[in-house]
């Protein structure tokens, strides 16, 4: 005749069988019974708990043999250095930045290398980074500028007019030469200075 496990023992191993991550080897071990005994126990569990043990034990199980488990960013075989956003390019954030994230755990990199010329962790709240050249994809620290919002959509409106188009800014309603002079002076304080007009100018 064996002895009977003491009911405090019982108590702990009830417990520990609510712990979906240990299987009856663990909790056999951890309190010093054989499997039989937590075996023997776990038919006190409600039907509906012991159904939802079974179905988390298999996950655990399932999780710890996947050799990409917990693997992120560019640890994941399926990850990409760059993927492209609305026409512009992402990569994988680093830890320090504290900026937007389009998608998942990427930045814009254009907002990337100029946060890190600038000696910063993010654009300045109501700013934009504007590429002077108007091309996306070029995002070399030289051709990005930090612009505020109003000012970047100015640059575009004047854009806009000497595409033939009719959303005219204050003050170049008259020719596309007015425009067009306009639009030279504003590159050259970007090209020769990389700021941004204070409001107002």
């Amino acid at each position: 005749m064996h002895n009977r496990t003491p009911p405090e023992i019982e108590d702990r191993i009830l417990n520990s069988l609510l712990d979906f991550t240990q299987r009856y080897d663990d909790i056999a071990k951890t309190h010093n019974v054989s499997k039989s005994v937590v075996e023997r126990l776990s038919k006190q569990l409600p039907q509906y708990v012991r159904e939802e043990r079974y179905s988390k034990i298999n996950h655990y199980a399932k999780l710890k043999s996947n050799p990409m488990s917990g693997k992120t960013k560019e640890q994941h075989h399926n990850s990409k250095d760059v993927v492209i956003v609305s026409g512009y390019r992402t990569v994988w954030a680093p830890n320090w930045w504290e900026g937007l994230q389009p998608k998942g755990n990427r930045v814009f990199e254009h907002q990337l290398n100029w946060a890190i010329a600038a000696k910063t962790t993010k654009v300045p709240d109501g700013c934009v980074i504007h590429h002077i050249d108007e091309d996306k994809l070029n995002n070399h620290p030289d051709n990005l500028v930090c612009l505020t919002r109003r000012q970047h959509a100015q640059i575009h409106c004047v854009n806009n007019i000497l595409s033939k188009r009719n959303d005219y800014p204050k003050g170049v309603e008259g020719s596309a030469l007015e425009a067009q002079s306009h639009l030279n002076i504003m590159q050259l304080h970007l090209k020769y200075f990389n700021t941004a007009y204070t409001e107002g100018e």
